[in-house]
């Protein structure tokens, strides 16, 4: 697990926001990682539950700034 200021994320989480970032749809994430498009989904709504954030990029930027994901 990464702690981010005061949430933690783990390394499949980030690997689903690293691929969000790049733009990829939950759909095409779902599929790169040979995964669910819910399973990306639920991964999705715990950072942001941790995060206490409504928004998915406003993490994913917060992520970038930091040099967390590119």
């Amino acid at each position: 697990m990464k702690k981010v200021d005061t949430f933690e994320v783990s390394p499949r989480q980030l690997e689903v926001l690293q691929d969000l970032a790049n733009g990829l749809t939950a759909a095409e994430v779902a599929e790169k990682r040979s995964i669910s498009k819910r399973t990306v989904e639920s991964h999705c709504r715990k950072v942001l539950g941790n995060a206490r954030e409504k928004k998915i990029w406003i993490v994913i930027i917060s992520l970038y700034k930091r040099g967390i994901i590119k």
